[in-house]
C-alpha cells in the first residue's frame, strides 16, 4: 500500500515538473525573441541579449543536470 502512494506521488511529481519546466522553456522563448526584437531596434541592448544567451545557456545545463537527477530519484522510488 505504501509502495503505491510512493509511486502515485513521483509520478505526480513528475507531470508536475513537466508542466512547470514546459510553461519556463516557453516563457524563455518568448523573453529571448523580444529581446533579439529589442537589440535590433536599439543596439545598446546588445550586451543585454549576449548575456541573456549565455544565462540561457547555462540554465539549460543545470536543468539537464537537475532532470537527470530527477530520473535516477524517480527510478529509486521505484525499487521501493
Amino acid at each position: 500500500m505504501c509502495q503505491q502512494a510512493v509511486h502515485a506521488l513521483v509520478a505526480h511529481e513528475h507531470d508536475t515538473m513537466t508542466s512547470i519546466q514546459s510553461h519556463y522553456e516557453q516563457l524563455k522563448k518568448t523573453v529571448l525573441q523580444r529581446l533579439k526584437w529589442a537589440a535590433g531596434a536599439n543596439p545598446s541592448l546588445a550586451q543585454t541579449l549576449i548575456q541573456f544567451e549565455e544565462a540561457l545557456a547555462v540554465d539549460k545545463v543545470l536543468l539537464e543536470v537537475v532532470s537527470s537527477q530527477t530520473h535516477i530519484d524517480i527510478n529509486c522510488g521505484y525499487l521501493l
